[in-house]
């Protein structure tokens, strides 16, 4: 199946009888990772899931497996990764659940999420490995989907795309869950210093989801220079521009464009470029769109962090 030719269909799934999974993924990434295992996943290589959480494209991704006619079942496996180190900010997407309140910060909730995935794992094989992504190993076996919601951090992006981003196979999907999230914005400048390796299918509907299709073998040199980055520092500001202009021009949606944006503002502060950041902010504050949902929601997060002084 042509992954560019049933993009769509994924939301077939969104409008399942189905009740969305505990987490901040949204019911349409939740049914993107269910549709691709259940109609794209062919078994030529594995599933890798990187910051899986409390389980929401876990128990997805598992979900489509059972379903899925393509794969022998003996390839229907999902490897996942975590730290699994509970967060003070964890309590606000467990609040009012029986899980509020249940670890401390820094306490393992490996158990929880054992808890969470283990009626799932009749359809699919559930591998978890708990450990730092910024020392993860992966053994070299092709990868067909790489599900990432981890690239939290310059190193974890760093080591990631070293030691698991060879083992791509021509054709698979990389899904970046917060491609279009504004304080991790890296993962924007890294695509596109990877961009001609990959091809854009899709952004996923109400989320900052978006999929690349990888479409040849990465050159050794672009792995190795993207390996040795370890911090923010390590981009110059001639990759920042042009890196968010490329990222912009995939998007038609104005709102999408200005998280893009936003994304640069917050980048060029985090480099200590204060006066551009706040150029970037202004020009935002004359956009029409600026108090379109899906912008606004990351400025107030942004105001809430403490980025208030970037932005006025």
């Amino acid at each position: 199946m042509e992954l560019t030719d049933t993009m769509n269909t994924y939301m077939k799934y969104a409008s399942m009888d189905r009740t969305k999974f505990l987490g901040p993924t949204s019911l349409e990434e939740q049914a993107y990772c269910e549709w691709f295992a259940a109609e794209v996943f062919s078994g030529r290589g594995e599933i890798v899931e990187l910051g899986s959480w409390l389980g929401s494209l876990t128990v997805s991704t598992a979900r489509g497996l059972a379903l899925n006619t393509l794969a022998q079942p003996n390839c229907r496996i999902i490897q996942t990764y975590d730290l699994f180190r509970w967060n003070v900010g964890f309590e606000d997407w467990v609040k009012g659940t029986p899980y509020e309140q249940r670890f401390r910060p820094n306490e393992s909730f490996r158990t929880l999420y054992e808890e969470i995935i283990a009626p799932y794992r009749t359809g699919a094989s559930i591998v978890v490995h708990q450990e730092d992504l910024s020392r993860s190993k992966w053994d070299g076996t092709p990868i067909e989907f790489l599900i990432n919601d981890a690239w939290k951090t310059v190193p974890i992006m760093a080591n990631i795309i070293d030691n698991f981003f060879p083992s791509l196979l021509t054709g698979s999907v990389v899904f970046h869950q917060d491609y279009l999230w504004v304080t991790e914005s890296q993962i924007q400048i890294a695509m596109f210093l990877l961009r001609d390796y990959f091809e854009f299918p899709s952004r996923i509907e109400n989320s900052c989801g978006v999929a690349f299709r990888k479409t040849r073998d990465i050159d050794q040199e672009i792995i190795s220079d993207l390996a040795a980055r370890a911090s923010y520092l390590d981009f110059s500001n001639e990759e920042i521009e042009a890196a968010f202009q490329w990222s912009r021009s995939l998007f038609d949606d104005p709102e999408a464009q200005l998280v893009v944006d936003g994304a640069k503002g917050w980048m060029l502060g985090a480099i200590g470029e204060i006066d551009r950041a706040r150029s970037v902010f202004q020009d935002i504050k004359g956009s029409e769109h600026r108090e379109h949902w899906f912008y606004k929601f990351q400025e107030d997060i942004l105001r809430q962090w403490g980025y208030d002084y970037l932005m006025d």
